[in-house]
């Protein structure tokens, strides 16, 4: 364990020297905590401060401006060119003033290979795939055949539909890249066949790259999307449980298992798993929400809320966790704390139809059918034909004394969906308690 420690992150060095003291191991617990203190002294000395950097590129960008301005040329060194294409990139919409500052920069330093390939880049990300290839094969500097250049074309190839052609690219790329760059290359040919619609292909080439790189960003990303899309949770837990036994502490492969283990329906070993990844990355919000998920769905709604609250101490909350929040608070009999939440939800959806209808659900408890009839008919003004819907309306309708209302709300049910037995019954039933005996029959009929 100690040998392990030495090159894990602060954190988890932090636990387990803490562990050492609790079990008298105090000469390894102090040559952790030396090894914490010297990293966080480096850190202090090398710390890079983000705002200065956005306050230089803004005055770059100033000058950059000032120099398109009056048609005068300026000097502008390597970096600075560096800084003024991270700028531009994080403020404006498109690329095309990143890709003027490129035009300049290469004006300037003509044999910077980093700028052609910089350029063919952002061509790429606006889909300029002809332009970004006729570049690439007529940029004397890009004729080299190194590994990043043929990895471009290959994405250029993708882009343009010609995927026998990066195929091709992406073997010769294989052949010729080391061990640690081979992972790369397989994920992109899994990325390609994913796009021809074969992933089964797809993820068989994702298991190369895991095997190679166990703790590969985007391998264990595309691996949980493919593993949900063709069901094969079973084989990826096996996967993922060898994994970890190479390198136990990559937040990544216990997120995944997690939600393997979550997608068949075992919630506690997934709230096992997931409990790894904040342990190892404190502020994985995602890690929090799923395990508050997996307790709503093991009935267990106070500890689902209280998790929830915890992933939003770490995100931006958004209408989705409001809304489940409003539905832990329904089942724990809070009422209002539910409609409160469910309105939270309302102002931030883009199709609040769930959270108008949640708050109806919630008025309803509290006895308030007027404001339960008006949030359901608010969620129905957004999905008139939503069954459930209805079939709430009708039932407020009759809390409400409403009768002849709840006729009308039965029929239209039926009349979406004709083979609902369950709504046919529904309307026979009133017509029954009303004593509507020849309406009865027919409907019975």
């Amino acid at each position: 364990l100690f040998e392990r420690s030495i090159n894990c992150n602060r954190k988890v060095k932090l636990q387990i020297a803490n562990r050492f003291c609790g079990i008298i191991c105090l000469p390894l617990a102090v040559t952790l905590f030396k090894s914490l203190y010297y990293s966080c002294s480096m850190n202090a000395e090398n710390a890079h401060n983000p705002y200065h950097d956005y306050q230089k590129a803004r005055q770059l960008a100033r000058q950059f401006e000032a120099m398109l301005a009056k048609t005068h040329t300026c000097f502008f060194s390597v970096d600075n060119f560096e800084y003024l294409l991270d700028y531009y990139q994080q403020h404006e919409i498109d690329n095309k003033k990143a890709l003027l500052v490129l035009d300049y920069a290469i004006q300037q330093y003509p044999y910077s290979s980093q700028f052609h390939l910089k350029k063919v880049q952002l061509l790429v990300e606006d889909n300029q795939y002809q332009k970004a290839l006729k570049y690439l094969h007529t940029c004397p500097i890009l004729l080299i055949d190194n590994n990043e250049v043929a990895a471009l074309e290959a994405d250029i190839y993708c882009g343009l539909g010609r995927y026998s052609l990066a195929l091709q690219k992406l073997r010769c790329l294989l052949l010729r890249s080391h061990s640690n760059e081979k992972a790369d290359v397989y994920l992109f040919t899994a990325d390609l066949f994913d796009n021809l619609g074969q992933p089964t292909k797809a993820y068989r080439f994702i298991k190369h790259a895991l095997k190679i790189a166990p703790c590969h960003e985007g391998a264990l990303e595309r691996m949980a999307g493919l593993v949900s899309e063709l069901g094969k949770q079973d084989e990826a837990i096996r996967i993922y449980h060898h994994l970890l036994d190479q390198n136990p502490y990559c937040h990544l492969v216990w997120y995944n298992l997690g939600t393997a283990y979550m997608e068949i329906g075992l919630y506690e070993k997934a709230i096992d798993a997931y409990e790894f990844v904040p342990a190892i990355l404190e502020d994985d919000e995602d890690a929090y929400r799923n395990i508050a998920i997996c307790y709503m769905a093991l009935e267990e709604y106070k500890l689902a809320e209280n998790y929830f609250l915890l992933a939003m101490e770490y995100g931006e909350p958004d209408d989705e966790i409001w809304l489940l929040l409003g539905r832990c608070a329904m089942a724990l009999g809070n009422y209002q704390q539910a409609i409160q939440y469910a309105y939270k939800a309302e102002l931030l959806a883009t199709e609040p139809e769930e959270a108008l209808f949640l708050q109806a659900q919630g008025y309803e408890k509290e006895f308030a059918y007027t404001a339960a009839l008006q949030y359901c008919k608010k969620a129905l003004q957004i999905q008139p034909n939503n069954v459930q819907y209805l079939d709430y309306l009708a039932q407020l309708y009759t809390k409400m004394d409403l009768h002849k209302q709840v006729e009308g709300v039965y029929a239209q049910i039926v009349a979406i969906q004709p083979k609902n037995l369950q709504a046919w019954y529904n309307l026979a039933f009133w017509h029954y308690d009303f004593h509507n005996w020849q309406s009865c029959y027919q409907v019975i009929q």
